[in-house]
């Protein structure tokens, strides 16, 4: 049995809908979204944008103003300003701009992307209650949280006092005010991800695909460092540049050399700090992060094949980035038929990537019928 769906995006665009405006005017119909007429009035539909453009906090105009003013006002006891009657945003040296007039000035000025946006949100909203997938409040809270800490940490390096002055300044909002501007959209994209996961199909492909990425191909992995003695101009803040870069023939020369010392007893990783070309890997003593097969081509791959615990250390080996002697750490080697549940669990949970929303989005308004 379905459980009961509640829409955080209905909610709070009620409410906020109810805070905009009181009026009740002719409706103005903008267009046909899976059967479901889209005729708003004046008043919702400037609400309705004002929230898609992401005004800060989705306020009016007017109730912007109110509240950048609020606190000066209460210093400084000036007189009351004359509320503006229903329906009214805005007096011009005595001109009233109308609710109406505003909302097909926005609706001229961006046009039908945010329409589209719009659309998206309520064939989310349709396909959320179709699967009996619902939003706690509580989801919606922390992410609005998560965001806004996130926010202060990059744009203020974590003073929330500079943020909160920030908002101010810049908004005439406080807090408060920002993160109920930003529940909407994180409800929209909440809800949006969990259709997302659960919908989404798993096949043989997706399996063996993350498998050969998290275990290499056909589940053997090899833990290596190398040296590269590169044949390319190197820049290195730790070295200086050098004027040429060395020919093949003395490059190829400089790697062997490298391989006599090694026989003769030096250090791998020794000689990787004071040869290696390869920034990178040299910071971490010629360890290769992640090696997939043919990364340095088909030479590499073919002299790293026959390595082992008894023969570790490989000949002079050339790509295209020079030439390389490569140093074996480890095998190892996992069937598929032991990891596959945990992939599939793994994949059908993830969050989430932009290019998959995408897909998802277009995928509902193609199933749709929207007449515009």
């Amino acid at each position: 049995m379905k459980r009961e769906v509640r829409s955080p995006l209905s909610s709070i665009r009620r409410q906020r809908l109810e805070r905009s405006t009181s009026i009740k005017t002719r409706p103005v119909c903008l267009c046909r979204a899976h059967g479901r007429l889209l005729s708003f009035s004046p008043g919702v539909l400037f609400a309705a944008l004002c929230t898609l453009m992401l005004l800060p906090g989705g306020q009016l105009p007017a109730q912007e103003e109110a509240s950048r003013g609020g606190a000066e006002d209460k210093k400084t006891a000036s007189p009351r300003v004359e509320e503006l009657p229903a329906g009214v945003v805005a007096r011009v040296n005595g001109r009233e701009v109308t609710l109406e007039e505003y909302s097909q000035f926005l609706l001229e000025l961006v046009g039908k992307k945010k329409l589209w946006e719009l659309v998206d949100r309520i064939l989310v909203e349709q396909e959320a209650r179709r699967l009996g997938v619902a939003l706690e409040p509580e989801e919606v809270s922390l992410a609005v949280d998560e965001e806004f800490e996130q926010k202060v940490r990059v744009l203020h390096q974590g003073d929330r006092v500079k943020f909160e002055t920030w908002l101010r300044k810049r908004y005439g909002i406080s807090v408060a005010e920002y993160k109920e501007g930003q529940r909407q959209q994180k409800a929209f994209e909440l809800l949006r991800d969990q259709c997302i996961v659960h919908t989404r199909t798993i096949g043989k492909k997706e399996i063996n695909l993350e498998f050969e990425k998290q275990y290499g191909e056909g589940g053997v992995q090899y833990e290596l460092r190398h040296i590269l003695v590169s044949t390319r101009p190197i820049l290195m803040r730790s070295r200086k540049k050098r004027a040429q870069p060395l020919s093949d023939t003395e490059a190829r020369a400089k790697a062997e050399k490298l391989i006599e010392e090694l026989k003769g007893g030096a250090e791998f990783v020794d000689l990787v700090k004071q040869h290696s070309d390869d920034p990178l890997t040299r910071r971490n003593d010629g360890r290769i992060p992640v090696y997939r097969k043919n990364i340095y081509g088909p030479e590499f791959s073919t002299a790293v094949e026959k390595l082992s615990e008894e023969n570790r250390l490989s000949s002079v080996v050339r790509s295209n980035r020079g030439y390389h002697i490569v140093y074996f750490i480890r095998k190892t080697t996992t069937k598929l038929e032991d990891k596959r549940d945990e992939i599939v669990k793994s994949l059908k949970t993830r969050t989430p990537g932009a290019a998959e929303r995408q897909r998802y989005t277009r995928k509902l308004r193609d199933s749709s019928k929207v007449k515009m």
